[in-house]
């Protein structure tokens, strides 16, 4: 019951905004009895599918779609470090790939032009001692990037996973020959999305990560 409810819900089937049947009316349509059909509503309660409203006009609504949950859940896990760092540092090695791979086939030209901007922006920074601001501006890059991928899911991990991924380390890097190696990578894949090279833009970035995660240093 829970399943099926979930499914229309999820496909579409069950719009935002619209009611689900009455309990009486469910009851007739699962062939069943009042305590599961409840127990069912609760549960899709809990996973945020509906909304329950008492009262006269009140009932069981569907709940707009969002990425909120999945975007709270990763980001708990990795605020909280409940990943080891290694294992954090491979699935970014995979999924940052791939959306560097995707970037150089589908990036816009006003896309590619901000990143060139935020790249100099970077620059500016080292040049300035403004270490710190360097690397949380550096994370805003893998974030344009993934956006750039065109792909919904990378588009929202890699987001959640940069906008808590500083949980990782202890301290930034404070030697600019650190911050000038990342600005030279990012060189390298920003020219690679100019130039729709999709297998070098995702050997770049991963060896991005790698260099970096594996050092907690990004």
């Amino acid at each position: 019951m829970v399943t099926q409810i979930e499914e229309a819900i999820v496909s579409g089937k069950l719009s935002a905004g619209e009611k689900l049947p009455s309990e009486r009316d469910l009851i007739k349509i699962f062939n069943t009895s009042r305590g599961p059909i409840r127990e069912a509503l609760k549960a899709l309660e809990q996973k945020k599918l509906i909304e329950i409203r008492a009262g006269s006009g009140g009932g069981a609504t569907v709940c707009p779609m969002g990425t909120d949950l999945l975007r709270e859940t990763l980001g708990l896990l990795v605020r909280h470090r409940i990943v080891p760092e290694a294992h954090m540092a491979e699935f970014r090695e995979v999924i940052e790939g791939l959306a560097a791979s995707l970037a150089a086939e589908r990036i816009k030209p006003e896309q590619l032009e901000v990143l060139v901007k935020m790249w100099a922006e970077l620059s500016d920074l080292i040049s300035d001692d403004k270490l710190e601001v360097f690397w949380s501006k550096e994370r805003q890059l893998h974030r344009l990037l993934a956006k750039a991928s065109g792909n919904l899911m990378c588009e929202w991990v890699v987001d959640t996973i940069n906008q808590e991924i500083s949980s990782y380390q202890s301290l930034y890097p404070v030697q600019r020959s650190r911050a000038q190696e990342a600005l030279a990578d990012w060189s390298a894949i920003i020219k690679a999305l100019e130039n729709s090279q999709c297998n070098r833009a995702l050997s770049l970035i991963k060896a991005h990560v790698v260099r970096f995660s594996l050092l907690g240093e990004t």
